[in-house]
């Protein structure tokens, strides 16, 4: 069985990034690409620039505008947490992986991914928006993993 990974980014990386999504049900398996998205933008009312960029998406057979609608929620706090993270370790910078796994629509994982300076804040702070991050999946579909890009600072 293949699985699907989303990573999410909030500001556009200009090397394209690859990824695979696939969602397998008894022996078939079916796969899908994803395409980059653009860059989300911070609320008007932020005191802070994004230093995130969600950059491309692998949604399997989930709406891609669906799970971009879900990371604009949680981008600003992601962000918040971040330039945190910043204040002491600045050059925490690089990709980030956020990853979501459902089986038969219930969620079963949520993680986060990156091995730059600042590892353990920075993979807290992803954590904490993988977690937070609300999807809907249809219970017919045995297994359909997410997985989001996400770039840190300046890129």
């Amino acid at each position: 069985m293949n699985t699907l990974r989303i990573l999410a980014t909030l500001a556009w990386v200009s090397s394209s990034l690859a990824c695979s999504a696939s969602t397998s049900k008894g022996s078939s398996s079916a796969s899908a690409t994803s395409t980059p998205i653009e860059t989300a933008s911070a609320t008007p009312d932020s005191a802070v620039n994004l230093q995130i960029a969600l950059t491309k998406i692998d949604a399997g057979e989930l709406d891609e505008t669906e799970v971009r609608s879900a990371f604009v929620k949680v981008q600003n706090a992601l962000n918040d947490c971040y330039v945190k993270v910043l204040e002491t370790t600045a050059d925490a910078k690089g990709r980030m992986f956020l990853s979501l796994l459902y089986v038969e629509g219930e969620r079963k994982s949520a993680a986060s991914s990156y091995s730059g300076p600042g590892a353990a804040e920075v993979m807290r702070c992803g954590s904490e928006a993988a977690n937070a991050l609300s999807l809907v999946v249809d219970s017919k579909i045995a297994r359909v993993s997410v997985t989001l890009h996400v770039a840190l600072g300046e890129q």
